[in-house]
């Protein structure tokens, strides 16, 4: 079973390797050694001990020290939170149940083509991310072990912080449930799917819009040969997965 990501934090002291413990050669040579006991002098180095314990006492309070920078104080930042798969809702609600923290997790109603027709959807409007605001040092623990949370987002082992600005902008373009309608729009181009008639089911491109009678004509292909059609505009549904997908 694979291990689990380790937890990183300010501070934090890691087990990263070691010399000596199979009686095997502490350093390669002199060279080596004298590296050693020079990254040692340079800082924090601590105790020296047999087996070469004292070489992953070292290795490890520099990795502390790296996480120990000035975005991880006790003041509340906000975080990008990854959840799991489809499970932003519910680590949204489980976060703000279980931690009271201030959770931002802004959604996106469409339309989408099933195989009953044209349903409205509500989907994350960043697929398997949120936002919450919080102090790390001292929620990062109960935030990762919340219900639905994968991780807090970081880079090179830091926490990333989102600017305040950018949550304040993002929910100034939401609505108080934090939910944003997208209509359905036909463009020349575009890409659909036909959810009436007996086209049923196949994919078309739109190559006219007839707004004055409703209508669309579009490009489908059967049997090897491309044929143009003209269908009513509730016939067809733009074929996209997300409206924050990549086209």
């Amino acid at each position: 079973m694979p291990r689990k990501e380790r937890m990183e934090f300010a501070g934090g002291v890691y087990h990263v390797m070691d010399r000596g413990d199979r009686l095997e050669a502490i350093y390669e040579d002199d060279r080596d050694r004298e590296m050693v006991f020079a990254h040692a002098g340079a800082g924090d180095s601590g105790t020296v001990v047999r087996n070469g314990c004292w070489y992953c006492a070292l290795v490890i309070r520099q990795a502390a020290g790296k996480m120990d920078c000035s975005k991880m104080t006790d003041e509340e930042h906000w975080y990008c939170i990854r959840a799991r798969p489809r499970h932003e809702r519910a680590a949204k609600m489980a976060l703000r149940a279980d931690t009271g923290l201030d959770v931002f997790c802004p959604m996106l109603t469409f339309e989408r083509a099933r195989r009953s027709g044209k349903v409205r959807v509500t989907e994350a409007m960043f697929p398997g991310y949120l936002f919450a605001k919080f102090d790390y040092g001292s929620h990062y623990r109960l935030v990762r072990a919340t219900n639905g949370v994968s991780t807090i987002v970081s880079f090179g082992g830091i926490p990333s912080i989102v600017p305040s600005d950018v949550i304040a902008e993002l929910r100034a373009a939401v609505s108080e449930a934090e939910t944003v309608v997208i209509p359905s729009r036909l463009t020349v181009g575009g890409e659909v799917q036909l959810i009436e008639g007996p086209f049923r089911g196949i994919r078309a491109v739109i190559t006219g819009v007839l707004p004055a009678r409703a209508r669309v004509t579009v490009l489908l292909e059967l049997l090897g040969m491309e044929r143009e059609v003209e269908v009513a505009e509730t016939a067809v549904l733009p074929d996209i997965p997300h409206p924050m997908a990549a086209r």
